[in-house]
């Protein structure tokens, strides 16, 4: 086994494994069951990221009997929406927690997932079975992976500021304080992860290395890293 399948085994360990803390977290989550919703929301979003990208990268061509190439499930842009979400039910009892224009939010997701339906299914019932390579070609997937980070990154640094204005409710109970500083540190951690992912994807456009394996590698990696942290 070579480096590279090493590095792939990796990725899709961390997908399953972020796969079965989503159905840990929904057997067994009790307490505040909306923002665990958002919370298994984000994670299987973000393991179906490497899970997807380990079986392309590993030119596995189906899951069972379902075609993987153009898999219509938006993952990319319910990563951020469902980590917000979290953030904003952490405090079930805070009065106009969520505002009903937030959930526009899920608006991109909807576009592009039904945008990948429709390639998805003209590719795989043969009408045009070419139409997923042109739209790769077009370089398509290499603005959207710009347009998928920021605002993801927006997202992130909203929920930071939403945990950061409401920490003085949690005054007087230390280990609460302590569980939200926590996670506080957990979303700045993805926020590094995100931009770093922006400035990797700005280096592959400018290197000429937008289609190297090897090199987005690096984020699957990073992903993994932060499913298991």
């Amino acid at each position: 086994m070579d480096r590279v399948q090493l590095l792939l085994l990796i990725v899709l360990f961390g997908g399953i494994q972020g796969f079965t803390l989503c159905i840990y977290f929904f057997t067994k989550r009790k307490e505040n069951q909306r923002a665990f919703r958002n919370y298994i929301l984000f994670l299987f979003s973000l393991s179906f990221f490497n899970f997807v990208y380990a079986l392309h990268y590993m030119e596995v061509k189906a899951f069972g009997f379902v075609p993987l190439p153009a898999f219509p499930f938006p993952y990319k842009y319910l990563i951020g929406v469902g980590f917000y979400f979290y953030l904003k039910r952490l405090i079930p009892k805070l009065k106009e927690n969520i505002s009903k224009f937030e959930y526009l939010l899920f608006v991109p997701a909807l576009v592009y997932g039904f945008l990948r339906l429709y390639w998805y299914i003209i590719m795989h019932t043969g009408k045009d079975p070419g139409i997923f390579r042109r739209v790769y070609e077009a370089n398509f997937f290499i603005y959207n992976e710009f347009v998928f980070l920021t605002f993801n990154l927006v997202l992130l640094l909203l929920g930071v500021k939403f945990l950061k204005n409401n920490r003085p409710l949690l005054k007087g109970f230390k280990t609460t304080m302590r569980k939200w500083d926590w996670i506080l540190r957990f979303t700045y951690v993805f926020v590094v992860l995100t931009l770093f992912n922006l400035l990797h994807q700005a280096i592959a456009v400018a290197s000429g290395l937008q289609h190297s394996k090897a090199y987005y590698l690096i984020i699957l990696i990073l992903n993994s890293l932060y499913i298991y942290w």
